[in-house]
């Protein structure tokens, strides 16, 4: 299953702002894959401001990191191929 994790500072998103952001990298995926929308997991980790950090630079960012995919589009498409042809 695709599976993208979004990596925040613990108060740079409410739970609204969350949910608006996993409905669309959701969205994203799945009309770039075709796989359903419940197959795209998002997960949010939230750390403190200034835990990560650059060489001697602080981040005070909203986002430390913007997305990391664990399932490519391409695995994605291929794996909503398969079980299409095996239904």
């Amino acid at each position: 299953m695709p599976l993208h994790t979004v990596i925040v500072r613990e108060d740079a998103l409410d739970h609204a702002e969350k949910a608006a952001l996993a409905r669309r990298i959701t969205d994203i995926h799945v009309k770039q894959s075709g796989v359903p929308s419940n197959w795209v997991h998002v997960v949010f980790q939230a750390h403190p401001a200034g835990a990560v950090s650059l060489p001697a630079t602080p981040l005070g960012c909203r986002f430390i990191k913007n997305l990391q995919g664990a399932a490519s589009i391409g695995n994605s498409r291929r794996m909503a191929d398969d079980k299409s042809r095996s239904a």
